[in-house]
């Protein structure tokens, strides 16, 4: 049983501020599994029958959420409660760490080293400090460093976030809350409000989507990588309306799909010597009407966001990326992407428009509002892989593979769900069919150098190497 005071202050030490991530949730299950399993063996030995390490892990699988909870409750006995406290930047800062289930945080910071091992806050080089930067998990701070500004693209860490608190030259005063174990917030009025999953920069620059409403600062800004020179692609997140965009490096793994595995998946393929050189936006007053535009030096034009059947919005060019790797900030949060932010300038738009792609007037109408629409043309088409759907019925899109390691993306396509990929250099001919799920909803059913047959195909569409291929979703 545990005293309500006690449980009031795990209730501190343990609250998250924010959803954690699932390689954390089986980061902190193996660290839990790693410390309690010796200890286990070294309890029993003398008392039962020695039973092997792999015996004692399940055990200890078993007793994961009673260990967690004793640990937590070993770490009160120093509690000192609540508490919100002030420190000045005039003067020399100093902190302290401790240990929570595998992870270091800072205990305290003040203007005095209050205990022995105390950390002095110190910057890089000889001139002065412009910021605080405060690094954080979903369980508070992790580290505390003085630095200035750096126009450097730097290496995300998952599952920490940055606070930035710019430093006044004349010095300032910074409110340290703890929960009696580690610090969990610094703050001095809005500095440091939004958290970046890097360093901030200096001067962000913030397209809000919203359509002549007044929107607040956003609360978490995430990134993905633009222009890397190994990028295969980007992908985009859409549940009512966009919530994440995620950058493919070759060689990378398929864990961005764990993260999000809900919700529909856009796709944007782009060669080796191929870069984004233009990013528009589409603003609305509703989430789902929302959209990015890209476009490559390739001239490939990409929508990551939905056809509008009534009513389309005009796009406005908000970035032109450089041909170096860049990062591209995004609003993340319940609502999804409220907002982009860019560190340069306010790019010159010099007469340009973007041209949206258009449906093909052969498409299956469905009776949705708005719908997904992709194109890309099938010259010289030599290999096609399907993108399954989850349960296996049906495909949701395609990947197209042309000379020159070329390819093009129609429909819904997540790289962790793709087909058995084929060629259709010998044949003059390739089909889709369609069926409806419930009656009512058209889907592909396969796809083929075969003309399909079956009760559930309800109509084929025969292709060629020449022409559009043509995608709605």
């Amino acid at each position: 049983m545990v005293e309500p005071l006690c449980l009031q202050a795990l209730l501190r030490v343990t609250s998250f501020t924010h959803e954690t991530t699932e390689d954390e949730e089986q980061r902190r299950r193996q660290w839990l599994r790693s410390s309690l399993t010796p200890q286990l063996e070294a309890y029993h030995v003398s008392r039962v029958r020695n039973l092997s390490s792999e015996l004692w892990y399940y055990i200890a699988d078993d007793l994961l959420q009673t260990y967690a909870s004793a640990k937590a409750r070993g770490t009160l006995p120093g509690y000192i409660g609540t508490s919100i406290s002030s420190i000045t930047t005039t003067e020399r800062m100093w902190c302290g760490f401790t240990e929570y289930e595998g992870i270091c945080y800072v205990s305290w910071l003040s203007n005095s080293p209050k205990e022995h091992g105390a950390v002095l806050l110190t910057s890089d080089g000889d001139s002065a400090p412009e910021c605080l930067l405060v690094a954080e998990n979903h369980l508070g701070i992790t580290k505390l460093s003085l630095a200035k500004f750096c126009d450097k693209v730097v290496e995300e860490r998952p599952g920490t976030w940055w606070r930035t608190i710019r430093l006044d030259s004349r010095g300032m005063n910074v409110d340290v809350e703890t929960d009696g174990v580690k610090l969990r917030w610094l703050a001095r009025g809005k500095l440091g409000r939004v958290a970046w999953n890097v360093p901030e920069p200096k001067k962000p620059r913030f397209h809000y989507f919203t359509n002549g409403v007044i929107r607040p600062v956003p609360d978490r800004m995430a990134s993905f990588l633009a222009n890397h020179p190994e990028a295969t692609g980007y992908s985009f997140v859409w549940d009512c309306g966009l919530v994440y965009i995620h950058a493919h490096i070759a060689g990378e793994g398929l864990a961005c799909y764990r993260s999000f595995p809900h919700g529909s998946r856009l796709y944007m393929p782009v060669d080796s010597d191929e870069f984004i050189t233009e990013i528009w936006q589409r603003k609305g007053y509703l989430p789902r009407e929302w959209a990015i535009g890209f476009v490559t030096n390739k001239d490939r034009i990409f929508v990551a966001g939905a056809y509008l059947k009534a009513g389309q919005r005009p796009y406005h060019l908000i970035e032109r990326p450089s041909r170096q790797l860049s990062r591209i900030y995004f609003e993340t949060s319940a609502d999804g992407i409220g907002a982009l932010a860019f560190a340069t300038d306010v790019p010159k738009e010099e007469n340009s428009s973007f041209v949206c792609p258009q449906p093909s007037p052969n498409r299956v109408y469905v009776s949705t509002e708005s719908f997904f629409f992709s194109s890309h043309c099938l010259s010289h088409l030599e290999e096609i892989t399907p993108c399954l759907a989850t349960d296996a019925m049906g495909v949701t899109g395609l990947i197209l593979h042309f000379p020159g390691g070329h390819r093009g993306s129609v429909g819904e396509v997540r790289l962790d769900s793709l087909g058995t990929r084929f060629a259709v250099v010998d044949t003059s001919s390739w089909f889709l069919a369609f069926g409806k799920r419930q009656n009512v909803y058209p889907y592909v059913l396969t796809v083929g150098m075969c003309r399909p047959e079956g009760a559930d195909v309800q109509h084929v569409l025969e292709l060629s190497r020449v022409g559009r291929s043509p995608a709605t979703v």
